[in-house]
């Protein structure tokens, strides 16, 4: 296009008028400063080469935007109720009301205009984040830091996990797709003797992750490359609030977050991971199967295969603060039950095939099954019913591992406190006898 032609002044004049705005940005009215940013983002569908002249101003209006996103209610309108005459009976009181339902209208109405603008500056600035300076960069993470920790909008959560997952992972990253883990139990070695390490040492000895992308969003090639190890642990360590989300999702997307910075980048150093111990602690206390395995099997390969080794090590070294009133025997009996012989085979006993003969004798529960299955049905019939059933059982799970026993049995530890705390004396008396 000519830069001289009609249609190229008309766009210089829409820029030069949207670069103006966006530079006064914090004299803006809320409902202003999100027209601009609508239009903005009309223009750049149209003219994208142009996004580079609005870093600066668009860094400038997200802190304009973050301040209206997560501030109290209109102040205004919480004086005029506050010094609302009293004594005027419930005109006074329905009036008082109607302020109240107004405000918090207007409230609701900023904070989704903000969102949307915000994710309008989003998509703008993470693409071309390397061409930012130092203080600009400064004022964006200080913007992004503000709305993980108090943004009420749970789509423009979304949209920053997302954005932040990239950087860490160097990959895509999609919320709903990390929502649990991707393995689902714990691998067995056998025991050996070996020197007790840190989950900081797995995080550096551990082999490469796996291939890098063939193809990365600009955001990812940008941002993960420009981002300090620190800089990412804070954006990181303010996702500690969706532990109190009603979103699963956001609150598994920070723990893989957390397990994928221990278990498959060995850049960060014991310093840095420190500001995650509480996420990994609330990940080995998952409920979630799948994920709590995958932070058990971190601190798995961190310690020694030795038992008594290892007892030690959990009772004397392991620091359980950050596990807060949970129960962390459940987490020492898993890390125990892990040196296991997981891949030895067993074999079920005979006798069930062999005794169809001998009186069985059946408790109530199991008479009352039996009696709903078959009213007509006598003592004898009802026993030998019990015994073929339990020898299918016991033939169905001949050949099985003790991994798969013991992984069943992890889960039943995992929800029953009082069976936890039965099988920790039984291995206390084992290991100390």
């Amino acid at each position: 296009m000519d830069k001289d032609s009609p249609a190229a002044l008309f766009y210089n004049h829409i820029g030069t008028n949207l670069e103006n705005q966006l530079n006064a940005s914090d004299t803006l009215q809320s409902a202003t400063l999100h027209s601009t940013i609508q239009i903005l983002k009309t223009y750049l569908e149209f003219n994208p080469s142009a996004s580079d002249r609005y870093l600066g101003v668009l860094t400038k209006a997200m802190h304009k935007l973050t301040r209206d996103h997560i501030s109290s209610p209109n102040k205004d309108t919480e004086e005029q109720v506050a010094t609302r005459p009293s004594g005027q009976g419930s005109s006074a009181a329905n009036a008082a009301a109607a302020v109240n339902s107004a405000s918090t209208t207007a409230k609701a109405k900023v904070v989704k205009d903000t969102a949307t603008s915000l994710g309008v500056c989003l998509k703008v600035v993470t693409k071309r984040i390397g061409l930012l300076n130092q203080d600009q960069k400064k004022s964006f993470l200080t913007n992004l830091l503000n709305l993980l920790e108090k943004s009420p909008d749970q789509d423009l959560l979304f949209e920053l996990v997302r954005i932040i997952g990239s950087w860490i992972t160097g990959s895509s990253f999609n919320p709903s797709a990390h929502s649990a883990a991707s393995s689902s139990s714990i691998p067995s070695t056998p025991s050996e003797s070996t020197p007790i390490a840190t989950p900081l040492e797995v995080n550096q000895n551990s082999s490469a992750s796996s291939p890098a992308p063939s193809t990365q969003s600009d955001e990812v090639a940008n941002g993960g490359s420009v981002l300090s190890n620190r800089e990412k642990v804070q954006l990181l360590s303010k996702m500690v609030r969706f532990e109190q989300s009603n979103s699963v999702i956001l609150h598994h997307s920070y723990l893989e977050l957390v397990n994928y910075v221990y278990s498959k980048d060995p850049s960060f150093n014991s310093q840095e991971l420190t500001a995650l111990d509480h996420g990994f602690m609330t990940g080995l206390r998952s409920k979630e199967t799948n994920l709590r395995n995958s932070f058990i099997r971190i601190l798995d390969q961190s310690m020694s295969k030795n038992l008594l080794e290892r007892f030690e090590y959990i009772i004397k070294n392991q620091n359980w603060e950050n596990m807060g009133a949970a129960f962390w025997i459940k987490q020492v009996l898993d890390l125990l039950l892990c040196l296991s012989q997981g891949n030895k085979t067993f074999h079920s006993s005979k006798y069930y095939s062999s005794s169809k003969d001998k009186d069985v004798m059946m408790s109530d529960s199991q008479a009352i099954e039996l009696t709903q299955l078959d009213p007509e049905a006598s003592a004898a019939e009802k026993a030998n019913y019990l015994r073929d059933k339990h020898g299918r059982f016991i033939e169905g799970i001949d050949g099985g591992t003790i991994g798969d026993l013991l992984n069943h049995f992890k889960e039943l530890i995992h929800g029953d406190n009082e069976l936890a705390f039965q099988t920790w004396i039984l291995i206390l008396l084992y290991i100390t006898i």
